[in-house]
């Protein structure tokens, strides 16, 4: 199984990947911390399941665009 986990806070997305590996020991997950780049991810792969932050920063934390 394929997952997307878009999440800009790292406590919530470490608590998430463990959340999900509990469920699906073999999973594979990709992370992204913005919108854009999560949104980049979905587009570019095929996921069976993404997990979205509904408040996301458009940008990186380090101010770039991703």
């Amino acid at each position: 199984m394929k997952v997307l986990i878009v999440e800009d806070a790292d406590r919530k997305l470490e608590q998430l990947k463990d959340y999900v590996e509990s469920i699906w020991p073999e999973v594979r997950i990709d992370e992204c911390k913005s919108y854009a780049s999560g949104l980049e991810a979905a587009i570019e792969n095929r996921y069976e399941l993404i997990l979205l932050d509904m408040s996301l920063p458009n940008l990186c934390p380090s101010g770039k665009p991703a």
